[in-house]
């Protein structure tokens, strides 16, 4: 079972989180282009900048896995914490909150699922009404979804794309069973 994850630093300052997570950012790229992740060989990785209304600059990390409908959005603030401020995962193990609201603690929280942090530093998961079947199947609807929980606007026209390869070629790589039947 994992341990309850806790950034004491967010605890510290918590208003300040709250500031960066819940009040009005801006992304102006209307394409975030994804490529192979150095850190992961399976994987693909991009980012954007986010302007947040205080000048604070946060960035935009998507992880997309083996699978196109695997993937994760994260908003770290550089500098301060290592872990992003905020995440969203379309696939995986369901979480187990260790705190959170009487609503979401104790509780096993399966995915598609949002994550941020509660006041005494402590991340939980938690559902909206609009995570749905369709939403993990299309990365750029997810990352409308996203910008609108964490109140990022966006241009309506933004599209996650991939960069300098082709999706299909990469996901048949992948698939050796593909058109094996």
């Amino acid at each position: 079972m994992k341990k309850k994850v806790i950034e004491p630093v967010i605890k510290e300052n918590y208003p300040f989180y709250l500031m960066l997570v819940d009040e009005d950012k801006i992304m102006t790229k209307t394409e975030i282009q994804l490529s192979n992740n150095p850190n992961h060989r399976d994987s693909l990785v991009g980012e954007a900048e986010i302007e947040h209304n205080q000048g604070h600059l946060l960035r935009l990390k998507i992880y997309m896995g083996k699978r196109y409908t695997n993937y994760i959005l994260n908003l770290f603030f550089p500098g301060w914490i290592e872990k992003g401020l905020c995440r969203f995962d379309s696939e995986g193990a369901y979480h187990k909150n260790k705190c959170g609201s009487i609503e979401t603690k104790n509780k096993k929280i399966p995915t598609p699922h949002f994550h941020k942090f509660d006041e005494n530093g402590c991340e939980y998961a938690y559902q909206t009404d609009e995570l749905t079947d369709e939403l993990i199947k299309n990365i750029t609807l997810g990352l409308k979804i996203f910008c609108k929980e964490f109140n990022i606007k966006c241009n309506d026209e933004v599209e996650v794309r991939e960069g300098a390869f082709d999706i299909d070629t990469y996901l048949q790589v992948k698939d050796p069973l593909k058109n094996f039947f």
